[in-house]
């Protein structure tokens, strides 16, 4: 069963790792908080995240991020 958080919706974060091979998000990057997909597994919940150079890139295992304050 999966379920739709947007507690921290709005919120700013910074890239610190992604493995995705496709993206050309590098560390320090930042963007805005949207969702997060909440799954039976926690740890395959994903996190919706607006970036700030326009893609939608979704955090999920393995990627490594942080809440901002600016």
């Amino acid at each position: 069963m999966t379920s739709l958080d947007r507690t921290n919706e709005g919120r700013r974060v910074e890239l610190i790792y992604t493995n995705d091979p496709y993206t050309k998000l590098r560390s320090g990057a930042k963007g805005t908080y949207e969702f997060e997909i909440k799954q039976t597994n926690p740890l395959e919940n994903a996190h919706s995240i607006k970036w700030d150079d326009g893609s939608n890139l979704m955090m999920v295992r393995g990627d490594q991020w942080k809440f901002i304050e600016e």
